[in-house]
């Protein structure tokens, strides 16, 4: 390829940046997969975003760099050899976590309302039995 020891060196902390965001959204998939509920997934998830979100900014910072020094072309044709599968695996997992946690909200968005209706059930009938315990009065000696 004709790099120089620096070039290779910024390559290869640049798969290797992006190789950690795979390994961010594997962790992200397997919590969604093993996470029983929405109120645990959410706060399950919250390392992995913190980790997502400091290699996100170490990956810009670094392709700022990398363009500015390489050119874009350069950078670009690089991107598609070396980054650009990984970051479909990447996409693939957050798709499929994204799916999984819909599924779990959606879930939980059904149960509360089923809550709400129950509640407003139980209203409905306990004030009709209110009503109905009246108390009445019969005078035998008539």
């Amino acid at each position: 390829m004709g790099f120089g020891d620096d070039r290779q060196a910024a390559l290869d902390r640049w798969v290797g940046l992006y190789r950690d965001l795979l390994n961010i959204s594997r962790r992200m998939l397997d919590t969604a997969q093993t996470c029983p509920d929405a109120d645990q997934l959410l706060e399950a998830m919250g390392p992995a975003l913190s980790d997502w979100r400091r290699v996100r900014d170490q990956i810009t910072v670094l392709e700022q760099t990398l363009r500015a020094e390489w050119g874009v072309e350069k950078a670009t044709e690089l991107f598609r050899l070396h980054i650009l599968s990984i970051l479909q695996d990447v996409q693939d997992n957050l798709s499929r976590s994204s799916a999984i946690m819909q599924t779990r909200l959606s879930e939980t968005g059904r149960s509360i309302q089923s809550a709400r209706d129950r509640r407003q059930a139980t209203k409905a009938y306990s004030a009709l039995e209110q009503d109905w315990h009246e108390a009445h009065f019969f005078d035998e000696k008539k």
